[in-house]
């Protein structure tokens, strides 16, 4: 459950609490999301001055076991140890089952959610730049990997051997997360990931076929995204989004159903309805109260929108939250 949210700064401050079943028993686990104006998450490394960030998650962290679209300058690894995972990468929808893996590439919409079930996962997150030793490596090994016109992710889903041998990599980085030399060892299996990854995709896609021409598209999605979450409390109509973007609005249409899988005044509404969520668990303010504060013209329609959504109502659904935490 969300225990605390703050904006501050241009910033977002997120604490998540959760409990888990072990062998052991029930266990605990908070930890804090930070995201900045534009959506793309600013993550609090292991490491400082380092970007790296390795952790096992569970899904019973997010409300209705959904990780909303957002996106990151690091490159992100997945690998599910327990369940399933089913993700949104620009557009498109991969489906990860127990011991897959999934890299999902920098500056890319992505989100994550299960079929209502918990699912342990391990996530590693690692900046591009720890590629970059020098010019060459950068122009060379990494630029071309991480352009908008490379591939969106990779499923490691065994059915070449390379896969494996990055699963493998990716839980040694997380056992090495506490040692003294951790830095030094997480840059070398980095550096072996990153090989392997040319080796059989980059060097590859370049002798068979010239890299694809970055989708301007999706940057312009990105910019009505951003455009969206900043201004879904005010009156905001599909012209103004398509404006963002730069693109007329039968483009906005087209674009949002290609990378989100959703309308544009829909995606507002399920913003609006997220904040409306946070506000009745966080604040004593009233039903109506929260509906113009978050964007909702009345009362009467937040009440209507949030039970087609939520299944509740507002007053049910804060309600559930105050039992929920007296049986915590």
């Amino acid at each position: 459950m969300i225990i605390s949210q703050t904006e501050s700064g241009g910033y977002k401050h997120i604490a998540v609490k959760y409990n888990y079943l072990t062998n052991q028993g029930v266990g605990e686990v908070e930890h804090s999301i930070i995201t900045r104006k534009d959506s793309s998450e600013v993550f609090k490394y292991d490491f400082e001055g380092y970007p790296v960030l390795s952790q096992v998650g569970h899904m019973l962290a997010w409300k209705n076991h959904v990780v909303d679209v957002h996106w990151h300058n690091d490159i992100e690894f997945n690998v599910v140890r327990k369940g399933s995972l089913n993700f949104l990468i620009n557009g498109e929808t991969v489906r990860l089952e127990e011991g897959q893996g999934l890299v999902v590439n920098s500056r890319r919409l992505h989100g994550h959610s299960t079929d209502g079930q918990d699912c342990e996962y391990l996530c590693t997150l690692m900046h591009p730049m720890l590629l970059c030793a020098s010019s060459e490596l950068e122009q060379r090994y990494v630029a071309p990997m991480i352009d908008d016109g490379f591939l969106p992710y990779v499923k490691l889903d065994g059915s070449a051997e390379w896969h494996g041998r990055v699963i493998e990599r990716l839980g040694r980085i997380h056992d090495h997360v506490g040692d003294a030399a951790a830095p030094m060892i997480i840059q070398s299996l980095f550096y072996e990931i990153w090989l392997e990854m040319y080796e059989n995709l980059c060097a590859e896609k370049s002798a068979a076929a010239p890299v694809q021409r970055a989708d301007r598209g999706l940057n312009a999605t990105r910019e009505m995204v951003v455009y969206v979450q900043e201004h879904f409390r005010e009156k905001v109509t599909l012209e103004d989004i398509a404006k963002a973007g730069a693109v007329s609005k039968s483009t906005c249409l087209a674009l949002f159903k290609k990378y989100l899988h959703d309308s544009p005044i829909n995606y507002m509404i399920l913003c609006r309805v997220s904040a409306a969520a946070e506000r009745l668990e966080s604040s004593g303010l009233s039903v109506t109260e929260i509906a113009y504060e978050c964007g909702f013209s009345s009362a009467s329609y937040f009440i209507e929108t949030f039970g087609k959504v939520r299944g509740v109502s507002p007053l049910e659904y804060r309600k559930s939250l105050k039992n929920g935490a007296q049986e915590e």
